[in-house]
């Protein structure tokens, strides 16, 4: 395991740093084993940083109560419809999974910015993946000709609140999504994104996650402990309200999915 990801990841950046379209080619097209993984994942920066913004103003904290929305929005494809569905919500804090940036799928935009300008609130964006090809095979079909402008797929958190000392949480560098054998190449791993808000002048961590689809429960239950472990670093004694997409299943990928594209 990279020795890295062992601890909480601090830097935040305006925009994460972009990986050239040669190199996401050339990892795509070069070799897949485990060797070559480590040495991409290491090598990309963007996988280390949290990206942040805009500045505008928000809200110190909340009193009695704090109303979290957790969603997995799919690549953010239906952005109006998800920013409306969310104001309506008055959601404090909104972990959101799998939002692209720079992605074909959804016109080379930044849908979490997008999202952010809809809202009227900051947000921290976090790159799960560096896609390295169009996506699903599927994707590949609708989107054929096409050019990723950037290739980053991630998680972010939203927050009408001031969100404090924004973290990234790596929970694996295993690879698996590395080259063609899930039919989506694509650097990187599973990841939680968070930070702190003011409740009644408490600190409170909010994370939001995304467990590996592609496993079993036992597995998903190694990356919950592993988010965890790594938690109790970033602030031991603070409470915690984790949400997001567990890919919960009493199955594994192969006996309930054989064949069907998933995040």
């Amino acid at each position: 395991m990279t020795s890295w990801i062992l601890h909480p990841v601090t830097e935040t950046v305006a925009g994460l740093t972009e990986v050239p379209a040669e190199t996401r080619a050339a990892l795509r097209d070069g070799p897949d084993d485990a060797a070559s993984f480590r040495a991409a994942h290491d090598g990309l920066p963007a996988l280390r940083q949290i990206e942040t913004g805009p500045k505008v103003s928000v809200a110190p904290g909340a009193k009695g109560s704090l109303r979290v929305v957790a969603w997995n929005v799919e690549r953010l494809r239906h952005l109006q419809d998800t920013a409306a569905l969310l104001l309506r919500e008055r959601a404090d804090v909104s972990v959101i999974t799998e939002i692209d940036k720079g992605m074909a799928r959804t016109g080379n935009t930044h849908r979490t910015a997008e999202l952010s300008a809809a809202l009227g609130q900051p947000y921290a964006f976090a790159a799960e993946f560096v896609e390295l090809d169009l996506g699903t095979p599927g994707e590949r079909t609708d989107h054929a000709g096409q050019t990723n402008t950037l290739g980053f797929h991630g998680n972010a958190v939203l927050s009408r609140l001031a969100l404090q000392r924004p973290v990234l949480f790596r929970l694996e560098a295993e690879g698996h999504w590395f080259g063609w054998g899930r039919g989506e190449p694509r650097v990187g791993g599973r990841i939680a994104v968070g930070g702190q808000v003011m409740l009644d002048g408490v600190a409170v961590t909010v994370v939001g996650l995304h467990l590996e689809s592609h496993s079993n429960p036992a597995h998903r239950a190694g990356q919950m402990a592993r988010l965890l472990e790594l938690i109790a670093q970033y602030d031991a004694s603070a409470p915690v309200l984790i949400g997001g997409d567990v890919n919960t299943s009493t199955m594994s990928w192969a006996d309930r999915a054989v064949g069907r594209p998933e995040d």
